[in-house]
């Protein structure tokens, strides 16, 4: 039978293999044929195959490379496993209801309730953001009606900011990732910001396809990048430097608000200390610049415009000290704090670039497509796997 098989045709065991990795190596032992092919398998059996494998590619397409919950139902109560753990409830309907309720099970109860404690404007933005919340189930009593399934299309900008954190809180610990100093410092208030936007990152590297492997926090011996980043399948590694742009009177910053049209955009101050850092693989540093939203088409607001003119001056006309190594530069902007709070999200954008690197300067996508493949991977998966999971036991939505 092998011999009217081609070796790189799918394996007819079913397995979704290629025959010469599957079972092209047990006929040419002495078999006759696959051990799973004898009598063929039922029609049940394949089309049940098929399904779970389209299932698996639609969640990929939709989401990425994020392991898929584990949830189960007994005795009246949903269990949601979450790395080495599991967690239980008899209220929740969807996956959403699952993540505002995993938070409480990551930070310490004490903290939780020593915030509470303080008035609204002196809160952790974590318990601001869940005051919101709270205020907007409230408003919605009917639509959250005990066993009702609510989906809310455009929920208010701070509302998608706690479920967004929630669940890259989830994804870095459902794949054996958070750790217990990264959660001490999302509960100091002024440490927040740049531990969260690092918790961001970590999980869009998971759900673009890499391994991330963590540095080691206690070794002060020498600077290191925040965590390395090696793709699935090609196994390319990465050094990863992720950082925030600091605004006084937001997110849990000192200082008094500067009015809207005052906050521009700069970058020079957090990407020429990244690169100093030392780093095992070439470089990947992400920089939140954290403006508000632009009205016009990203590649004409004024915030692009700025960090694309300091990027250029920084390659020709370079600081003092020895020369900034080449890197992949990605700029962010999730201005959820820069709305009403009423207001859905709007203004978020992501654009690449290369610093100090040729391919990059001639302008042609295609030749930086065809050179950094893992980084243009990289780059749609942070476009398009934005969406949090709904469902809790059929994930089809």
């Amino acid at each position: 039978m092998s011999k009217n098989i081609g070796r790189n045709a799918m394996c007819p065991c079913g397995s979704g293999k290629k025959y010469k990795r599957c079972c092209l190596g047990k006929t040419q032992q002495g078999s006759s044929k696959p051990p799973s092919l004898a009598g063929g398998l039922p029609d049940a059996v394949r089309a049940d195959l098929l399904a779970k494998q389209r299932l698996s590619a639609d969640w990929i397409e939709k989401y990425g490379h994020v392991r898929q919950p584990i949830v189960a139902e007994f005795a009246g109560q949903t269990f949601v496993a979450v790395g080495p753990r599991l967690l239980y409830n008899n209220r929740w309907k969807t996956f959403h209801d699952f993540l505002f309720s995993y938070l409480g099970a990551v930070f310490e109860k004490d903290w939780f309730a020593a915030e509470r404690q303080k008035s609204l404007e002196d809160r952790h933005p974590l318990l601001q953001w869940y005051e919101l919340y709270r205020n907007f189930q409230v408003a919605r009593h009917d639509q959250f009606a005990e066993g009702e399934v609510v989906k809310i299309d455009r929920p208010p900008a701070q509302i998608s900011a706690l479920l967004s954190f929630a669940y890259d809180l989830y994804t870095l610990e459902h794949h054996s990732l958070l750790q217990r100093h990264l959660i001490a410092r999302l509960q100091r208030k002024e440490h927040f910001q740049g531990a969260r936007y690092e918790t961001y990152v970590a999980a869009a590297f998971v759900r673009a396809g890499f391994s991330v492997e963590l540095e080691d926090e206690s070794d002060k011996s020498d600077t290191h990048c925040e965590f390395s980043a090696i793709h699935i399948d090609s196994g390319k590694a990465y050094s990863i430097e992720a950082k925030s742009r600091h605004r006084a009177g937001y997110l849990g910053q000192l200082g008094k608000p500067a009015a809207l049209t005052e906050i521009q955009a700069d970058l020079s101050k957090l990407l020429v200390p990244a690169l100093r850092k030392r780093a095992k693989h070439d470089r990947i540093v992400f920089i939140d610049v954290n403006v508000p939203p632009a009205e016009a088409p990203l590649m004409e607001s004024d915030w692009f415009g700025k960090v694309a003119a300091q990027l250029k001056r920084l390659e020709e006309k370079p600081p003092p000290g020895a020369a900034l190594p080449p890197a992949f530069v990605f700029l962010t902007n999730f201005p959820y704090h820069f709305v009403g709070e009423d207001e859905p999200l709007r203004g978020s954008a992501v654009v690449f670039r290369g610093l100090n690197m040729m391919e990059f300067r001639s302008g042609d996508p295609t030749a930086v497509a065809a050179a950094f493949p893992q980084i243009m991977s990289l780059y749609d998966s942070v476009l398009r796997h934005t969406q949090v999971p709904h469902d809790l036991l059929n994930q089809s939505d």
